[in-house]
Parts: C-alpha cells; sequence; structure tokens
C-alpha cells in the first residue's frame, strides 16, 4: 500500500526542484555565448564622466575591479565578482552611460 504524501513532504519536494531549476539557469547563463566570450576588453576612463556616487553598487564593484586592472574582459569580470553575465553587462552598460567606462577590441 502505498504511503499518503503529507504537506510538509510535498513542500520539501518541491524546494528541491526549484534549487535543481535555478542552479540549471544560472549554469547556462553563465555559460560564454558562441563567438562572444570575452572579445571586449572593458577600460576604466579616469576623470571623466559623472560622478560615481550616481552608479549603483554593482555597477560601483564592476567600476573598482576596472580601475584596480586598468582593463579586464567580462569573463574576468564575473569570475572575480562571481556574477553571472547579465549582471555585467548591466553594470557595463551604466558605466558607459556614466562615461566611465569605454570598451575596444581585445589585442590580438
Amino acid at each position: 500500500m502505498a504511503k499518503a504524501l503529507n504537506n510538509a513532504t510535498v513542500a520539501r519536494m518541491i524546494r528541491v526542484e526549484v534549487r535543481k531549476a535555478l542552479r540549471h539557469t544560472e549554469r547556462t547563463m553563465n555559460k560564454p555565448i558562441p563567438g562572444t566570450g570575452g572579445r571586449v576588453m572593458y577600460v576604466a576612463v579616469p576623470g571623466q564622466g559623472r560622478n560615481r556616487a550616481e552608479v549603483s553598487r554593482r555597477a560601483g564593484q564592476v567600476m573598482a575591479f576596472l580601475a584596480k586592472q586598468q582593463a579586464a574582459t567580462s569573463a574576468a569580470i564575473q569570475r572575480s565578482l562571481r556574477v553571472n553575465r547579465n549582471v555585467v553587462a548591466g553594470a557595463i552598460h551604466e558605466l558607459k552611460r556614466a562615461k566611465l567606462v569605454r570598451s575596444e577590441p581585445v589585442p590580438q
């Protein structure tokens, strides 16, 4: 005879499945896009643009990393800050609009 599942067991099973789905999604989003991964170098532009206090906390973290490294690819920023590419893309977009960062091709 099959044992009936109580609400706590069902809720636990759902949480496990949700965590698995989130891990899989995160893994997929962190994979480089074929043909584009690490091809652009982001460079800090010191002394130009708006005040750094106007950017978000995450953009400030990316800016601090770039200022320290002088230049870095998106993949390097992702590894350093332990975030996915969408977070880096949003922060870079914000910093470019503030004219604190510019992009250039990776030297061959």
